[in-house]
């Protein structure tokens, strides 16, 4: 990602800077594969600096990492990535016999790490967390079922740590507010 001011002698330097690059490294940039993204500037420089890079102009929201990037404040919809990827997780473990310490560790081990890179970046909505939190919380108790009932323990209770009778899960909303924060 390169950013830049939206002038031509800014477009200039970025397409000098990439076929120095090229000149050296023998790695272009892919045109058909590239994208410029423009806020602020009118249509006429726009249409210089696209004529002047080769590029394509791109529009948000484009996925950058596996994550959105756009413009606008985080919506469930724009998550539902994230959702669907936990989902099909649970559901592609294929031992129906995994026990309540099998699917414990898979939650702490590999459930919770799949949220973990998302909450790092964005304030995940509240209709999200709920959501993962309920598939979570459907696959411990009843496995590939994900059965919405039959809990036998309040999830609140279970994200406490184990000195406090928990089994020390953590709360997605508290982890995620924890994890935006080392922004700051």
């Amino acid at each position: 990602m390169i950013f830049c001011k939206g002038e031509i002698p800014s477009i200039k330097q970025i397409r000098n800077a990439l076929a120095e690059f090229e000149a050296l490294s023998g790695l272009s940039a892919s045109p058909g594969k590239s994208s410029a993204f423009f806020s602020g500037v009118n249509v006429r420089v726009k249409e210089t600096m696209l004529q002047e890079l080769g590029f394509q102009e791109g529009s948000l929201p484009v996925r950058y990492l596996g994550v959105p990037l756009l413009s606008t404040k985080l919506k469930a919809v724009d998550c539902q990535g994230l959702v669907d990827s936990i989902f099909a997780k649970t559901k592609c473990w294929t031992n129906r016999d995994l026990t309540y310490a099998g699917r414990v560790q898979l939650i702490k081990n590999i459930l919770f790490s799949m949220q973990t890179f998302w909450s790092s970046l964005f304030i995940l909505p509240k209709k999200v967390i709920k959501e993962v939190e309920s598939i979570l919380r459907a696959f411990l108790w009843s496995g590939l079922d994900l059965k919405r009932t039959g809990a036998k323990v309040a999830w609140e209770h279970l994200c406490a740590p184990k000195d406090e009778g928990g089994i020390g899960f953590k709360s997605m909303a508290i982890w995620n507010k924890a994890a935006v924060a080392k922004h700051i």
